[in-house]
């Protein structure tokens, strides 16, 4: 008999296990972390924080040879919520802690509604789905009951055995947490990987209104900006059906670590700057290229804040020492990641001629393949026209410059990558990653 792949009984169970797990734990370190961030930023960083926990914990039973599951989790997570928890309390006790979004109104409640939406529209769409409909969920299937068997954090996932460390890497967090909430409430697998996917996708709307509420410190644009990214073609439904899981998982670390980067590197603030290590060790070992991508939008609202000798060489200190933990953390799968980079991104790409120059690169072409692949199918053009109209506006009246500029290089290597190719060992680099 097949059973929906939203089973009602399954996506409560996971629901509630998710809830204890992952959210509870994320939300209380977020707290600690970000005590004056709105609850929104709280919302969003709870998932990212509790990836970290996953990443953290992981790598210390496998670089001590221990079983991996929920009471080696437990053992990071119940001291980190117990410490969390305290420490908001005793805060509170001496103070009452006041958030910064004190003029923000209700338009918070625009992403809470975006994200209500793409909840609804997921349940109904896949109700009538008995597996996901990519091929690539089965691989994260695979990958999610090996670890679920194994009990193990492998820091080479692509081994042929788990806990082997001969083969190639691939980012495994997004499997290991899967498997601590398939621990906890048992179901179908497939269900798992696809709820733990659609968990992320939903609270991504949060992320963004917090990061534009962040850049530009004005909630109605926010709110804006969220409605808004609901006519780009991948929200909320080419996510689920593409199979980019552990991709989509690393989305919402990326407004998360560039809003701690602005406070940590740009404002001196120390727990921010500690949340900025922790989270860059869960998104490397949740999905590496998105480094780049934080990167860009930490280089629209980081250098704002630096308007000093003594504030420059403050980041360059914190920054430096952020680097090291990501480093020291990265060092454990580097041999695995050569591997993949060797024996498994460079014979594809050569085979399959990625990352050639185009043939025709006329600017007809190269418009419309960005258009089609940033905007999505959308052939009045209303939206890029809108986003280009906004760019100029920002520049007229000098705000928001990083934006824009940011938004430049990604446009800029987007055009390149379909065109010239002038940066083609940035490319082969970045592939391996995707795999």
């Amino acid at each position: 008999m097949n059973v929906s792949l939203m089973a009602p009984l399954d996506v409560a169970r996971f629901a509630l296990a998710y809830l204890v797990i992952i959210c509870i734990p994320g939300y209380a370190i977020a707290i600690a972390a970000r005590p004056r961030a709105p609850l929104v930023e709280r919302l969003a960083l709870a998932i990212p924080c509790a990836y970290s926990l996953v990443a953290l914990s992981g790598l210390v039973t496998a670089l001590a040879g221990l079983p991996y599951g929920l009471p080696a989790y437990a053992a990071l997570a119940v001291p980190a919520v117990a410490a969390a928890a305290y420490a908001s309390w005793r805060r509170r006790s001496m103070a009452p802690v006041t958030t910064d979004a004190t003029n923000d109104g209700r338009w918070w409640l625009a992403a809470a509604g975006v994200a209500i939406v793409q909840a609804a529209v997921l349940g109904a769409v896949f109700a009538g789905y008995v597996a996901p409909p990519n091929g690539d969920a089965v691989s994260h299937v695979q990958w999610t009951n090996m670890v679920a068997r194994a009990h193990v954090f492998p820091l080479a996932l692509l081994s042929a055995h788990a806990g082997d460390a001969t083969g190639g890497f691939y980012p495994p967090v997004f499997h290991v947490l899967t498997a601590l909430v398939l621990g906890a409430a048992p179901m179908s697998p497939i269900h798992a990987v696809f709820y733990s996917v659609l968990a992320t996708a939903v609270v991504l709307p949060l992320g963004l209104f917090a990061y534009v509420r962040g850049a530009t410190g004005n909630a109605r644009i926010a709110a804006l900006a969220t409605l808004a990214a609901l006519a780009f073609d991948p929200l909320p439904l080419y996510i689920a059906t593409q199979g980019f899981y552990t991709l989509v998982a690393s989305q919402l670390f990326i407004p998360a670590l560039a809003l701690a980067l602005r406070d940590g590197l740009g404002r001196g603030d120390r727990r921010a700057v500690a949340l900025s290590a922790v989270l860059g060790v869960g998104l490397f070992y949740t999905h590496p290229t998105e480094f780049i991508t934080a990167a860009l939008l930490a280089l629209a609202i980081v250098p704002a804040s630096l308007r000093s000798l003594s504030s420059w060489t403050r980041a360059v200190t914190y920054g430096a020492g952020v680097a090291l933990v990501w480093a020291i953390a990265a060092l454990p799968a580097l041999a695995a990641v050569r591997r993949t980079m060797v024996a498994g991104a460079q014979p594809e790409i050569a085979s399959a001629h990625f990352f050639v120059p185009s043939t025709n690169p006329t600017p007809p072409v190269v418009l419309a393949t960005y258009v089609d692949n940033v905007f999505g199918r959308n052939e009045s053009y209303i939206v890029p026209a809108l986003a280009v109209i906004g760019a100029a506006w920002c520049l007229a009246h000098r705000r928001w410059l990083g934006l824009v500029a940011s938004q430049t290089i990604l446009s800029v290597l987007f055009l390149d990558a379909t065109s010239t190719q002038l940066l083609h060992r940035f490319y082969v680099l970045s592939f391996p990653w995707a795999l």
